[in-house]
C-alpha cells in the first residue's frame, strides 16, 4: 500500500519559515549577505534550486544553519519540500498542496 503524498507547506512552515520565510530571519539575512543580492534571499522566492541541493543542505546543514535528522524531517517530507522550493515561484501552490 502506498502511502499519502507529503503536503510540502506545513512541513517547510514548521522547519524553515521561521529563518527563511522573512527578510529579517536568520537564514535570509545569511544568504543576504553570501549573494549580496545576485539571488532572493527569500527561499520561497528563489528558482536556482536543486532538489539534491535541498536535501544536501537540510541533512548535512550549512554555515550555522543545523543539520536535521530523518526523525525531525522524514524522506518523505524533505522531498515534499525539496520538490516545493525547486518548482517556479508561479507554479507553487498557495495552500501548500502536494507537491
Amino acid at each position: 500500500m502506498a502511502s499519502a503524498p507529503v503536503a510540502a507547506l506545513p512541513v517547510y512552515r514548521k522547519w524553515c519559515a521561521d529563518c527563511h520565510a522573512t527578510p529579517t530571519g536568520p537564514g535570509s539575512l545569511a544568504l543576504q549577505r553570501k549573494y549580496q543580492g545576485a539571488v532572493p534571499a527569500i527561499l520561497e522566492q528563489r528558482s536556482d534550486l536543486s532538489p539534491d541541493y535541498v536535501r544536501q543542505v537540510v541533512r548535512q546543514g550549512i554555515s550555522f544553519m543545523p543539520s536535521f535528522r530523518k526523525t525531525e524531517i522524514s524522506d518523505a517530507e524533505l522531498a515534499a519540500v525539496a520538490t516545493y522550493l525547486t518548482k517556479p515561484p508561479a507554479r507553487r501552490r498557495s495552500g501548500g498542496g502536494k507537491p
